[in-house]
């Protein structure tokens, strides 16, 4: 039987909109902004085997879950 280990992140919207708050009404450049932390981090959580399960699928709901199997 495989196990797993399971990752709840619910700071990358704030990391990211920390980021992305100095462009302002700059729309594009806020959405870029916004969208390159989030794509970094993924990109980090994935190079340390972590598999992203759910995104979150409402505003209200920030949780993002991974997980990865335990060795």
């Amino acid at each position: 039987m495989q196990h797993f280990e399971y990752l709840v992140r619910s700071d990358l919207h704030d990391m990211a909109e920390d980021v992305a708050r100095p462009f302002g009404s700059r729309e594009r450049d806020r959405l870029k902004a916004y969208t390159e932390v989030v794509a970094a981090e993924l990109n980090k959580l994935g190079a340390q085997g972590w598999e992203l399960v759910k995104a979150p699928d409402i505003a209200t709901n920030r949780n993002w879950i991974f997980m990865r199997p335990v060795a």
